[in-house]
């Protein structure tokens, strides 16, 4: 009999921890971002958004892209903060297009009409990896235009390459502006975890696009969208997420040198 309910309690704990699974995966790569502080100790992406922000944009953006809350904010407050030469390559608050009468964003593009956001806007597509693989791997006939063609990506990994390119830029960036250079600790920066497997993080159920996809309106071809009829307008309340308060551009915790 005890060990009959020992089961039952095994089986019920096993049930709980999968059930609580997806709430805890919704940015499963926060608990591989990360760098060390001035004092050796281990931070995740959390800390360095809270405590040193600007160094976090500059060096990690891959950390971040995921995070619409964050950097929504921060640009609208801190501009200054991304200054590295891939936030000049892919502005990513400034990429939408209009569509019944309303200004949407490339993730609303990317959730409700996807093959057109390819066809026409590919470059939207640039800093995620994890779209570009799931939607080749269903979707074959939209990566087919010259853009692609132009830009080849390993299709079962696209981030890598990304952002090893990324990384190369950055650092030829730094070597031309040295005065840029600034580490969270004395030590040599190792480059947190830029890993293939975890760069550009993974988005939560709400934004992958869901079983709409494939139910486009209007056959997914908006016309009230084009190419060239991209616009800068205000972002959505409803995308506003809440945001701490105002800081300082480093936070208060580690120091820039």
């Amino acid at each position: 009999m005890k060990s009959r309910v020992a089961g039952w309690l095994l089986l019920c704990a096993v049930t709980c921890t999968l059930m609580a699974a997806p709430a805890m995966a919704q940015y499963p790569g926060e608990q591989h971002f990360g760098d060390y502080d001035e004092h050796h100790a281990w931070r995740g992406a959390e800390w360095w958004h809270s405590n040193n922000p600007e160094w976090m944009y500059s060096h990690h953006p891959e950390w971040v892209v995921e995070r619409r809350d964050w950097w929504w904010y921060d640009h609208q407050h801190h501009p200054d903060w991304f200054w590295a030469p891939f936030w000049g390559s892919y502005p990513l608050w400034t990429w939408g297009a209009p569509y019944g009468g309303a200004w949407h964003d490339y993730w609303w593009w990317h959730r409700y009409h996807p093959d057109w956001m390819y066809a026409n806007h590919p470059e939207w597509a640039g800093p995620y990896g994890r779209w570009m693989r799931d939607d080749h791997g269903r979707h074959p006939e939209w990566f087919r235009s010259n853009y692609w063609r132009d830009h080849p990506r390993d299709w079962a990994n696209p981030n890598r390459e990304f952002w090893h390119r990324e990384d190369g830029r950055f650092n030829n960036y730094l070597h031309e502006h040295p005065e840029r250079r600034s580490m969270p600790s004395g030590e040599k920066h190792a480059g947190g975890a830029r890993g293939p497997e975890h760069a550009g993080g993974a988005r939560g159920p709400k934004h992958a696009g869901g079983p709409e996809r494939g139910a486009h309106p209007g056959g997914g071809h908006p016309n009230e969208a084009s190419r060239g009829h991209t616009q800068h307008a205000a972002h959505p309340e409803q995308h506003r997420a809440s945001h701490p308060a105002a800081r300082g551009a480093s936070g208060g915790g580690s120091k820039k040198k």
